[in-house]
């Protein structure tokens, strides 16, 4: 958990260890300390000891070399990483923050809020579990970031890849854009609603532009195409396939490995929405290899379409997947052609299998200002319409059955 006297906020980048005691009265144990081994010695090893409640270990004097120390490391093994890059390596080799947690007294631990309440006022938070809107991209991994730094990760600038909302999480809550990041190119797909609040979604092919920030530009699609039921399923560019009309421009640009801005323009409306990862649990901890693996995979994470490639190419599912949950937004077209998109949260319900409930949801138009959340007045709503099952055969193979408004079909 954060440690009382530590700061909150987006521009952390990083957390690492550091001591705590707050106490109640003078003299009595520390309620938060740091549990760990330690050295009785000041200025040469001597006897083991370890921190506890009345042996604590405080202030920030360890955190700060630690990382400072992991950066030498970094440099030693690529001295070319500029300080930039060796942020951007720290970052991305971090470890995630523990989502639950519980305290002496076995009650629950809040996350971490904003460190000012909406009228200004200071929020005390003495124990709460960090998120990467207000303790930085996660926990300081030495060996990982000094092996990124070592295989060339830094070259590499942010992987985007994954599922983004608004920052902060949860202020705009029902709509989101995933990145599908491959190489210096970037597909996204922005789960939206259009001006009569029906579902909308838009693509997206980015190139990079440029790196400090890293940016990359792309012409934003509407696509019509065939209904989500159609057999054959006719592919993009045959006859019946897929269709789209350009609707505008967008950029992104990424600050961090969690922060990016999102600046479009559709149909003539122009607009800047700030970008984070949307976070539901743990998040994923890649393993760098030569070659993948897909036999050995045991996340699902990407964007997966129908087998073989190009098939039924328009329509695709981006599968979110963190702890043992997937989070499913697949974008696709309803009876009358037009864009629909669906989506689903899937919990695992047995060895590589995992299903939900199917929701369609309505919303605000994309260019609301401001633009209410779930659950407040006039944010989305979401109506059931039917279920997912995703089965998994290796990380490059799977199936998608699923059931919509009774129409039941089975996708590889």
């Amino acid at each position: 958990t954060k440690v009382g006297f530590s700061d909150l906020g987006p521009e952390i980048a990083i957390s690492a260890p550091g001591g705590n005691c707050v106490n109640i009265t003078a003299g009595s144990p520390c309620l938060y300390p740091i549990l760990t081994t330690s050295n009785s010695g000041a200025t040469s090893p001597l006897a083991p000891i370890y921190t506890d409640s009345f042996n604590p270990s405080l202030g920030t004097s360890f955190s700060a070399p630690l990382v400072a120390g992991t950066a030498a490391l970094m440099l030693s093994a690529q001295p070319a990483l500029t300080p930039l890059q060796v942020r951007l390596v720290l970052e991305a080799t971090a470890r995630p923050f523990p989502i639950t947690s519980s305290d002496n007294t076995g009650s629950t631990v809040i996350q971490c809020t904003a460190p000012h309440s909406v009228l200004g006022n200071p929020v005390d938070q003495l124990e709460c579990l960090c998120t990467i809107d207000t303790c930085g991209a996660g926990m300081l991994d030495a060996g990982a970031a000094v092996l990124g730094a070592s295989n060339g990760m830094a070259a590499a600038g942010v992987q985007a890849q994954g599922l983004w909302w608004n920052l902060p999480a949860n202020s705009e809550s029902g709509w989101g854009i995933n990145f599908a990041h491959q190489g210096n190119v970037i597909f996204a797909t922005w789960f939206t609603y259009d001006l009569t609040g029906k579902g909308w979604w838009l693509s997206m092919t980015a190139n990079k532009t440029g790196t400090n920030p890293d940016i990359y530009t792309g012409q934003l699609f509407e696509t019509r195409g065939p209904a989500f039921s159609a057999v054959p399923f006719p592919a993009v560019g045959s006859p019946g396939g897929a269709t789209g009309t350009g609707v505008g421009t967008a950029t992104l640009s990424f600050s961090d490995v969690n922060r990016a801005s999102f600046n479009y323009i559709v149909n003539g409306t122009q607009q800047i929405k700030s970008l984070t990862r949307q976070v539901f649990g743990p998040l994923p901890t890649c393993v760098y290899r030569t070659q993948p693996d897909f036999a050995a995979a045991t996340n699902y994470q990407d964007l997966w379409w129908a087998s073989p490639a190009g098939s039924e190419s328009g329509w695709g599912v981006n599968l979110t997947h963190q702890g043992d949950t997937i989070f499913a937004t697949w974008f696709t077209y309803d009876h009358d052609r037009t864009p629909m998109w669906l989506v689903a949260t899937a919990p695992k319900i047995a060895p590589r299998a995992y299903a939900g409930t199917l929701y369609r949801l309505t919303g605000p138009p994309f260019n609301a200002v401001p633009f209410p959340p779930i659950g407040s007045p006039g944010g989305a709503t979401g109506t059931p319409v039917g279920t997912a099952t995703f089965t998994f055969s290796d990380g490059n193979t799977g199936t998608f059955a699923y059931t919509v408004n009774a129409e039941a079909q089975t996708k590889n």
